[in-house]
């Protein structure tokens, strides 16, 4: 197996493909242990409860003025405001392999300073089953 780098990873909301994005954390799954362990057990027993995609999180470089056509970051402002659910795509820098998903948008914080780029983090609350393919 070969180590991939990071670099040239595209995220689309609603086919929209984000632009200046320096971060992507997650997606990830995780599931629940379901504790079935009786009394009369001498060891603890478990169920795997249901899959669960949890949360995943973006930063981008804050540009809410882009040119026709282009990405817009207000959008993710909108659909934080709207709630509404929206497909999302990473395609990963190899461009063959990709993970797609439905999300909402939980979280949208600003962060400025001193001789600092303004930033933004992105958090998508994922709905439903996680999809990883290859091409």
């Amino acid at each position: 197996m070969t180590a991939q780098v990071s670099q040239g990873a595209v995220l689309k909301i609603a086919t929209v493909e984000i632009g200046q994005i320096s971060a992507i954390s997650g997606p990830g799954q995780s599931a629940e242990k379901i504790d079935i362990t009786a009394l009369s057990d001498t060891s603890k027993n478990y169920l795997r409860g249901i899959v669960d995609g949890g949360d995943m999180t973006f930063d981008i470089f804050w540009d809410s003025v882009t040119a026709a056509g282009a990405p817009n970051h207000d959008d993710i402002t909108a659909l934080m405001v709207s709630g509404s659910v929206a497909a999302i795509e990473i395609t990963f820098a190899d461009t063959a392999s990709n993970v797609t998903f439905n999300a909402f948008v939980t979280g949208f914080d600003i962060s400025q300073g001193v001789d600092e780029a303004l930033t933004a983090s992105v958090t998508l609350g994922i709905t439903g089953a996680i999809t990883y393919a290859q091409s």
